[in-house]
Order: structure tokens, then sequence, then C-alpha cells
């Protein structure tokens, strides 16, 4: 169906009872068919995100190592969780949970370019730096929340994934450092340094 062609991937909130623990959903949100990994919450400067890296943002099929590799970049899916709290009453039915369309609800979502192929998505720990890495690509980029949403304000979109709003990549990014081959996930020591794993070089960076 519609939804399963356009829509196969999706973000689920899930609801805590305090009193007893049981978990129910809260809602679910409507993405691109790409493919979503590892996530990180947003914390401090960026409380009330919580951010996804997705890849093969070409929607290929077959033999994914070399169809879903075409584009210089994939994406970082920033939802806004207290907003989709808010409008989740608002949502479709589907299935028995309230499904929200970003397209209905601007600014749900945002999609902010990083390297190919990430393998998540780590958040500094004052919550200004969303840190990427495409481990087909030797770079980390460092992300600057604050120049994000002054893009989202500008509109400095530069087009749609799914009625999702495509960031600038130039407008967005502090910088990009070289780091090694195959780099991973990135960790934060108390020392005022990012230490990233590299998968190809069996190593990790400092």
């Amino acid at each position: 169906d519609k939804y399963a062609t356009e829509y196969q991937g999706s973000v689920t909130g899930i609801k805590i009872d305090k009193a007893s623990g049981e978990m129910a959903f809260g809602w679910q949100i409507k993405l691109p068919p790409f493919d979503y990994d590892l996530g990180d919450a947003g914390k401090l400067a960026s409380d009330g995100f919580v951010f996804f890296t997705s890849y093969n943002t070409e929607k290929a099929t077959g033999k994914l190592e070399v169809t879903s590799t075409q584009r210089d970049r994939d994406y970082i899916a920033m939802v806004d969780w207290r907003m989709a709290e808010k409008v989740a009453a608002q949502g479709d039915m589907v299935g028995g949970v309230r499904m929200l369309d970003p397209a209905k609800f601007p600014g749900l979502v945002y999609l902010l370019p990083c390297g190919k192929s990430p393998h998540g998505v780590d958040v500094s720990p004052d919550g200004k730096y969303i840190i990427g890495s495409g481990k087909l690509q030797g770079v980390t980029t460092a992300s600057n929340f604050e120049k994000i949403q002054t893009a989202i304000r500008n509109k400095d979109f530069t087009g749609d994934e799914n009625g999702i709003p495509v960031l600038k990549y130039e407008s967005i990014k502090d910088a990009e450092v070289e780091v090694g081959l195959g780099p991973l996930h990135t960790q934060f020591g108390p020392d005022g340094f990012a230490y990233t794993s590299l998968l190809v070089d069996s190593a990790v960076a400092k």
C-alpha cells in the first residue's frame, strides 16, 4: 500500500507508566524509506530533541553495497520529541498507534546531511555539537546546534525528503575532522577530547 512503499521508516516514542513500569506505544513518526541506525538524545542546549542516523538515502534495493552508496552524503534525522508528544492525539490511527506525518506537522523532523553510511550519532555533553561519522568517508562532522536553529529560522534548506526539510550542510557544520578510515562512534572524555572508533584502521582517533 501507499504507506509501505513511501514510508518504510519510522521512529516510535514509547510511553512508560511511572507507577507500574508498563510500556505502550505513545506515537510513531512516518519517515522516508531509508535504513535507520543508532540514535542519541539531545541534552542541555539541544534538550527536547533526539537524533538518528540513516543510510541508503538512495532508497536502493538489490546489491546494496553498490546501489546504496551513490550519494555523497546520508542524513541524521532530528526529531522534536516534545512536539510529537503535544500533537500525538492529532495523528492518524494505524494499527492502534498514533501515526504522525512530518509533512503535516512542520518542525517535527529535520534532516541534517552527514558523511556517507553513518553508523550512529553522538551528542556532546553540553548538547552543542551533533557528531556524525560516515564509515565510507575518512572524516567526522561536527554540526553546531546553534547553527542548526539559525538555518531552520532562515529556511536554509536544500530541498526535502517526503516533505521533511533537508538543512544545508555548509550552514550547519562547524568542522570536518580527518580521523582515519571507517569512523563509527564518538565518545567524549572529561579531558575536552573526543574519541572516535575506526572500523577499517582498527584504531581509536583522539
